[in-house]
């Protein structure tokens, strides 16, 4: 039986290729793999597409999807049939979704912990899991991609700098560790977590979909439901040139329900380990404030929206003044961060740079756009 795995792993991987050229190697290989076992499996990759690192020359850089040819709005991108997914068990996938709108932080925290626990389960089993191309592939992420799995000193410049009370941090150890999920030193658990939110879709994990970048501004596809019978299916919103990445949404999808709403860019660092470069949302539950900032990167012209987070009010005088406590809180702690990088690996620092450099923009966006719009309602 082993030796009949091990020929028809080497037979998925080189009976067409794709993705990977000829001169792949790595992760490629294992992409590729995990490419014909989707299809095998009845799903559809289209031949239009490749997946490949955003930096060809850095083996570090991430993979995107990118058209190899002009593909038509509506064209079919990608179809991943259920049969591809680690998904939760029938009966906790159907009492999830019979409660989804209405769920609290707690009870999707426990969801999760049930999913983790099954790709744990899946990650033991390796080669012989009825997923081994899917669990190859996870087991080349790298623990430490989410704040949550950082080095201590990253976990601890960070904190300073987010805005307080927030769980972008420490939510691993808050819901998971502390409720009994995993126990506190089970770092293999913590990193299983960490995949399940990071390349999870609430109730599965999907090979292929979780290769799509996210950018809200420069979306050009939409996708059917992750729990549609026949799988999830990734269409072309618009149409789409040669050499174009191909992106997909993280907060604004079909299954994404009010995520827009209540998540901003800090949560996206919290949950996928990057900062978005626009199509910003900042929500301040304290100060009851929610932001949308949108960027045009040729002119530098910023589109913003800015309303009450809960309550019915008229934005004035006092949000201005929220918002230039927390520029201020937000300067200091920045001083004392970026005095010193210390022992925060270069990967922590750049992502806390970046950081930075977004969240004081936004403040300060903000704050000018208020000021000018509430001294024209004045005059």
């Amino acid at each position: 039986m082993e030796l009949f795995l091990i020929f028809h792993f080497f037979w998925l991987l080189y009976s067409s290729s794709v993705f990977a050229d000829s001169s792949a190697t790595g992760h490629e290989d294992l992409i590729q793999l995990l490419v014909n076992w989707v299809e095998n499996n009845g799903g559809f990759v289209s031949k239009k597409i490749a997946i490949r690192r955003i930096n060809a020359t850095d083996v570090n850089s991430p993979f995107g999807v990118y058209a190899k040819e002009y593909i038509e709005k509506g064209e079919i991108i990608l179809n991943v049939p259920q049969t591809c997914y680690i998904s939760l068990p029938d009966q906790d996938r159907i009492a999830y979704l019979r409660t989804a709108d209405d769920m609290d932080h707690q009870t999707f925290s426990e969801v999760q912990c049930v999913l983790a626990h099954v790709l744990m389960k899946e990650l033991e089993l390796g080669s012989k899991s009825r997923f081994a191309p899917f669990i190859a592939y996870l087991n080349t992420q790298n623990s430490g991609q989410l704040p949550a799995m950082w080095s201590e000193p990253g976990k601890n410049a960070l904190r300073k700098l987010i805005i307080p009370g927030t769980d972008i941090v420490d939510w691993i150890d808050q819901y998971y560790k502390s409720r009994g999920c995993i126990k506190p030193e089970d770092e293999v658990g913590a990193h299983a977590i960490e995949m399940t939110i990071q390349r999870g879709y609430d109730t599965a994990l999907i090979p292929l979909l979780d290769m799509f970048n996210h950018d809200n501004k420069l979306l050009n596809t939409e996708n059917t439901s992750i729990q549609s019978p026949d799988g999830v299916s990734v269409t072309a919103s618009i149409g789409i040139e040669a050499d174009e990445e191909i992106y997909q949404t993280y907060d604004m999808c079909s299954d994404c329900g009010d995520t827009q709403d209540v998540w901003g860019t800090p949560e996206i660092l919290r949950d996928f380990g990057f900062v978005e470069r626009n199509n910003q949302r900042w929500i301040f539950e304290e100060g009851d404030l929610w932001i949308n900032l949108s960027f045009d990167e040729q002119t530098g012209d910023v589109d913003v929206l800015v309303e009450p987070y809960e309550n019915e009010r008229i934005i004035g005088d006092t949000d201005v003044r929220f918002l230039e406590v927390e520029l201020k809180r937000l300067e200091s702690a920045t001083d004392d961060v970026l005095s010193d990088q210390g022992s925060v690996p270069q990967t922590e620092w750049d992502a806390i740079l970046q950081f930075v450099e977004a969240s004081t923009n936004a403040l300060k966006v903000t704050i000018g756009y208020l000021k000018e719009e509430i001294f024209e309602s004045e005059f």
